[in-house]
């Protein structure tokens, strides 16, 4: 299963070292795709090395973001940078842990089990 993970508050170090442990301690067992939501800053990376030096580049800005959502992928489909969670909805952002039914494996990265 996908990784996913809110973190919200004030304190900067705090969000840092939450963040940064999560990272660490999770993305080898889910290394399909990474996605950080903070604010108006969206960054998806299929590979962790891209998405760590993204993160790091705007690491100030994301730190000021009440809120942060965390996703690393474990993928039971096709493994594409389209696939990475962390989509725009509607102005929010979507996520999901689990399986989607009913829509063609093409648009889907989720199998029947």
């Amino acid at each position: 299963m996908c990784f996913t993970s809110i973190i919200r508050g004030s304190n900067k170090e705090i969000k840092r070292a939450i963040l940064w442990s999560q990272i660490d301690n999770h993305y080898r067992s889910n290394d399909d795709g990474y996605a950080l939501r903070a604010g108006d800053i969206l960054i998806r990376k299929m590979k962790i090395e891209d998405f760590v030096d993204r993160v790091n580049k705007r690491e100030k800005e994301i730190l000021a973001a009440p809120l942060l959502h965390l996703h690393m992928r474990k993928a039971t489909n096709l493994i594409t940078e389209d696939f990475i969670h962390l989509w725009t909805v509607g102005g929010g952002c979507c996520s999901h842990n689990g399986i989607l039914m009913g829509y063609p494996q093409t648009q889907n990265d989720s199998l029947e089990f």
